[in-house]
């Protein structure tokens, strides 16, 4: 048995982040993974890519004269990159309801809605990076399982999903790959 994560997925069915943050996004509600219910992952690990777009090359017109060699690099910060989430996880192919999430996760690639990304547990006394990063929202009122105005969430698009099926082995492992969106 694989051990529930408290890490949480939400599909809100609307195309856009709510702006302000505590407001109902306007648009209609696109088809949603899981039924717009929380998605409780298992066994996963959470990993967090957090860059900026930097423009490294060398200027040509400026050289050392006495080396005659460029100088440089000059870093010259362009803008910052969006946040990129990698989920590592896995689903035992005995229990029914772990292939259920694959199901609904891949429905959460396909589906047009940006999601919620959150620590699902608020007893556990335990912090991790949505909690950090994320911000909390009242726009989805105890939608699916999730409690609003109380749970950080990083609201995000979900980019793609891989799943890796071993004959010999009883688990599907599967990496996501999660983008966050402003």
């Amino acid at each position: 048995m694989i051990k529930t994560a408290n890490i949480a997925i939400l599909d809100t069915g609307f195309a856009i982040k709510p702006s302000p943050i505590n407001t109902t996004p306007s648009g209609s509600r696109f088809s949603r993974a899981n039924s717009g219910d929380e998605m409780l992952l298992k066994g996963v690990t959470v990993s967090a890519n957090i860059s900026s777009n930097q423009d490294d090359t060398n200027i040509p017109s400026k050289t050392n004269s006495s080396t005659g060699f460029y100088e440089g690099p000059i870093i010259n910060k362009v803008s910052t990159s969006a946040d990129v989430y990698t989920i590592t996880g896995k689903a035992d192919r005995r229990v029914s309801g772990d292939m259920d999430l694959l199901g609904q996760l891949r429905d959460a690639v396909k589906s047009k809605g940006i999601k919620m990304f959150y620590y699902s547990s608020t007893t556990d006394g335990f912090r991790d990076m949505t909690d950090i990063w994320g911000e909390t929202t009242t726009a989805f009122s105890n939608n699916g399982g999730f409690t609003s105005g109380t749970t950080p969430v990083i609201f995000v698009r979900v980019k793609s999903i891989i799943p890796k099926q071993i004959p010999t082995s009883k688990f599907i492992n599967y990496t996501m790959i999660l983008t966050e969106t402003g």
